[in-house]
């Protein structure tokens, strides 16, 4: 999640049962046998998107019921720390980001599994547009 909670940081969940989750909460996931903490940037009806404070692209929607709780603290060099309450980001960063959270948003209009695909293709194409940009520095290079 960026600086907001280092990559391999422990964390505190506050256990909540199926509760009221809303946007701008940084909460513990398991998606598909993995956890992970990131920021709700959207919530409809039971179901969530989150979307780690150091990146653009939101992750895959999900049920709310896959959210372990909400994450109370982290532990950053030895001392457990209250995470930041929002996310900071460049402003064109900010824009695109939530440019692409509304698209999922829309997406999960039709239904939870076209949205999931929707985004799964829009981070496989930044996966590509990365690799792209790497072959392309070894060639002009």
């Amino acid at each position: 999640m960026g600086n907001t909670i280092p990559n391999g940081s422990r964390i505190r969940i506050r256990w909540r049962d199926g509760g009221n989750y809303q946007t701008g909460q940084i909460v513990a996931c398991v998606d598909h046998g993995f956890l992970f903490a990131h920021r709700i940037v959207h919530v409809r009806k039971d179901v969530i998107i989150t979307q780690g404070d150091g990146g653009i692209l939101c992750d895959p929607p999900f049920r709310n019921l896959q959210v372990v709780g909400e994450v109370s603290a982290c532990r950053v060099g030895g001392e457990w720390q209250l995470p930041a309450n929002e996310a900071v980001r460049f402003a064109s960063d900010a824009l695109a980001a939530g440019l692409q959270v509304r698209l999922i948003a829309m997406c999960l209009r039709v239904n939870l599994s076209f949205a999931r695909l929707v985004a799964m293709q829009m981070i496989k194409l930044n996966v590509l547009r990365k690799r792209c940009r790497q072959w392309l520095a070894v060639f002009r290079g």
